[in-house]
């Protein structure tokens, strides 16, 4: 009995981590880099995610447009250097290709994270990690 709750913890614990790691991580699936060697099929680069959600766990960039780039261009800006550069050049080169001028369509961008100024700014609620004085 005592080896099903020693496993059940050690099954808990690993797939715990990966669950972690999932919300933590984009898993992105890009161009080969210029500078790496040619005979690798796929170039995959774990890049930190700015939330911790499921969503865009894995993103697969290899087939990326202007558009796309534009909409996440905070993974883009994320990526390996060399990457980078290949990505957006294949993005742009994708944009140009299919519609003649790159336009980017602005209902697809992120919302602004900067606040209206009408509003007041609301005093910060203590919370438990502040030091009383």
């Amino acid at each position: 009995m005592f080896k099903v709750f020693k496993y059940l913890f050690l099954f808990a614990f690993i797939f715990g981590g990966w669950a972690l790691a999932s919300l933590s991580l984009h898993v992105v699936r890009t161009p080969v880099p210029a500078d790496k060697p040619s005979w690798l099929p796929v170039w995959v680069e774990l890049v930190p995610k700015s939330q911790m959600t499921f969503s865009q766990t894995w993103v697969d960039a290899t087939k990326w447009t202007a558009n796309d780039l534009a909409v996440n261009a905070d993974i883009a800006a994320r990526l390996y250097p060399a990457t980078r550069d290949g990505v957006v050049k294949t993005a742009a080169a994708r944009g140009i290709a299919v519609g003649g001028d790159i336009k980017i369509n602005p209902s697809l961008l992120p919302a602004s994270p900067v606040s209206v100024d009408d509003e007041p700014a609301k005093p910060r609620q203590p919370s438990i990690f502040d030091f009383k004085k």
